[in-house]
């Protein structure tokens, strides 16, 4: 058997290597924010992916909308670093800070929010939406 030439060897790597390169890591939470193993209870998931600044991490709506987006120093994640943003489900941005040293800079926001939310028989909230937010 002849050996490998150089470019079909790295064709070969790459198609190996570069799936693992662009993975995308997906995590499904209830509506307390709970991990849980499937989408069947999930109110939220999260979509993690490693990037050169750290972990870039969205947390998701059912429907697909951003609720936040991130960049986490580690993997677990837990350490915040640059940009945050956070939005309403219809998609309307509305929070956004920095963070150096896993530490919100600027100054604290306060404000009113309206929720809108459903209980059913068995004690378990949902439809869950903010309808109102202001400063």
């Amino acid at each position: 058997m002849r050996p490998l030439k150089p470019p079909l060897l790295f064709t070969l790597s790459l198609c190996y290597f570069a799936p693992m390169a662009f993975s995308q890591y997906i995590t499904w939470y209830d509506m307390r924010w709970k991990e849980i193993p499937t989408r069947q209870e999930a109110a939220y998931f999260r979509t993690k992916a490693r990037t050169q600044a750290g972990w870039a991490v969205t947390d998701h709506y059912l429907t697909g909308g951003p609720q936040m987006t991130g960049v986490y120093a580690d993997d677990s994640p837990h350490i915040r670093k640059g940009e945050f943003q956070w939005y309403l489900k219809a998609g309307r941005l509305i929070h956004t800070c920095t963070y150096v040293d896993n530490k919100e800079e600027g100054n604290e926001i306060r404000g009113t929010v309206i929720v809108v939310f459903m209980v059913t028989k068995d004690g378990k909230v949902t439809d869950l939406e903010v309808v109102q937010s202001r400063r």
